[in-house]
């Protein structure tokens, strides 16, 4: 049984806004795309942007409301149009995420502004 104290949910969940509002910007602010929660990627930096394993997150921590309030509360301006779509897995869950492509720019937790480069969110320069 693994143990997780106060501050490790605190950093995983700031880790969780950090990740998504990025990735989720980022394809807002190019030609949209799919998002997929509960797949872990391989740590090789060549190999980073393949999917490894599923990794089916808890639904009782992170049911599809509490996932859409922590995109509404950490991208701003909100994206409209999102589609959630949670999968079943035994007792745990993998989100898909549609995101259409937006007519403004949104600014992701770090207030920063990013976009698609092939499998990178990079931030967006001035004239962008």
């Amino acid at each position: 049984m693994a143990l997780i104290n106060a501050n490790d949910k605190k950093r995983m969940l700031d880790k969780l806004k950090n990740k998504l509002s990025k990735a989720i910007s980022s394809l807002a602010n190019s030609d949209g795309g799919l998002v997929i929660l509960g797949i872990s990627e391989f740590i090789e930096k060549e190999k980073s942007h393949l999917p490894e394993k599923l990794s089916p997150i808890d639904r009782i921590k992170f049911s599809r409301e509490r996932i859409e309030q922590l995109l509404n509360g950490n991208i701003n301006p909100k994206i409209e149009g999102i589609v959630i779509t949670p999968i079943d897995i035994e007792d745990k869950v993998v989100y898909i995420f549609d995101i259409p492509q937006s007519t403004t720019a949104h600014q992701a937790r770090d207030l920063k502004y990013y976009r698609r480069l092939n499998f990178e969110s990079v931030p967006m320069v001035d004239f962008e």
